[in-house]
């Protein structure tokens, strides 16, 4: 990946935009962005930086996309799953679920004890659809303990 100077707006409304933009690309160079954006202050800029990921991901997982550009997406997604805002943390587990990549299990393993309902439930549906043996039982696990608890 080439080292560019990238000019990020300072307008919030902008950055999100300008993050949104991205998602129409498909390069290292804007995956590199985006995961820089994941840290920014505003929760619409990180939210648009996680649907560009997405959307990067899910055409690099394509039989005629990247398969390493979508691994780059999901990796960079790990930020977004430990996001404060529990939305953020939601949109990053069903991104993560799309993109099918085992490079998350780990971290959304760890989404199964988050204290949203929503986060945990979005994590395991994208531990099952992922597939990977090392979700598996936590999932099982999950499931369980959730039966017990109702919820």
């Amino acid at each position: 990946m080439q080292d560019r100077k990238v000019r990020v707006p300072e307008d919030p409304d902008e950055r999100a935009r300008y993050a949104a933009s991205l998602g129409k690309r498909a390069t290292p160079d804007e995956v590199a962005v985006l995961a820089r954006l994941l840290r920014d202050s505003d929760p619409d800029v990180r939210l648009a930086a996680v649907e560009s990921l997405e959307e990067i991901g899910s055409r690099g997982s394509g039989t005629s996309g990247s398969p390493d550009l979508a691994n780059d997406c999901a990796i960079a997604l790990t930020a977004a799953l430990a996001d404060q805002n529990a939305h953020i943390r939601w949109r990053a587990a069903r991104a993560c679920a799309r993109l099918e990549s085992r490079e998350v299990v780990f971290a959304l393993t760890r989404l199964l004890g988050d204290d949203n309902k929503h986060v945990a439930w979005a994590a395991a549906d994208a531990l099952e659809r992922i597939g990977d043996p090392r979700g598996r039982r936590a999932v099982e696990d999950f499931k369980r303990s959730r039966r017990i608890q109702g919820g």
